[in-house]
């Protein structure tokens, strides 16, 4: 069974090389990069209908019946939703450090929004960017920079990995608030109550989001 991998939005393919590298067993594992981000070319807004026919269209073009839906991240989101309607064509769903919100933290997510980072001629996005990059790193949530809230995890803000990280999200930066706040907004934890397909929860104590993964029970290192 082939996979199609969904790297972590906002983001980009390109950051996730090593992790599709080990995935999938002896099958094809594909990833790209979803509407409105990395390299690819999205008129409008983003939204959730738009991603779920992008992965209609990738299997439809690969020939592919069924898959196991792999996914980083806030883009869980998005893998949950098309096994909610795909009618059958997800075997399986992995996601790997999802963004396992409550109703309390969906309300915290919403008061505290992601930054605009839509390009200015000072360059102040960039600053916008690097702080909410790195804050993510330090804080979980980001925005409550409180001593109970520092992260046991060594954060990885490596100026490289920073850079890296942020080149690949200002392909896309007017998306980048936009994306945050759409699927931070969503009933994740509902959503997989719901499904009938199998779901493997996976973490890794440096995700972003390992601390809800591990919250809502036993996982698998990443």
């Amino acid at each position: 069974v082939p996979t199609l991998f969904l790297h972590d939005m906002p983001g980009g393919i390109d950051l996730h090389r090593e992790d599709q590298a080990g995935i999938g067993g002896d099958g094809p594992v594909l990833g790209c990069d979803v509407g409105g981000n990395g390299n690819s070319d999205l008129a409008g807004t983003v939204d959730m209908e738009t991603w779920l026919d992008q992965i209609d269209d990738v299997l439809d073009h690969m020939g592919w019946d069924s898959v196991v839906l792999c996914a980083q991240g806030l883009s869980g989101a998005v893998a949950a939703a098309y096994a909610a309607q795909s009618g059958g064509r997800v075997s399986s769903l992995t996601l790997r450090s999802p963004a396992l919100l409550d109703d309390a933290d969906r309300a915290a997510f919403a008061a505290h929004p992601a930054p605009d980072i839509s390009p200015e001629a000072d360059g102040t996005h960039l600053m916008r960017l690097w702080q909410h990059l790195r804050d993510q790193e330090l804080w979980f949530p980001w925005f409550d920079t409180s001593h109970t809230a520092i992260r046991k995890a060594a954060p990885r803000i490596a100026p490289r990995d920073l850079n890296a990280r942020a080149v690949t999200i200002l392909k896309q930066a007017r998306h980048y608030a936009p994306v945050w706040d759409l699927l931070s907004s969503h009933d994740l934890p509902g959503t997989l109550d719901a499904l009938s397909v199998p779901v493997t929860l996976e973490t890794d104590p440096a995700d972003v989001f390992a601390p809800l993964a591990e919250r809502r029970g036993p996982s698998a290192a990443a």
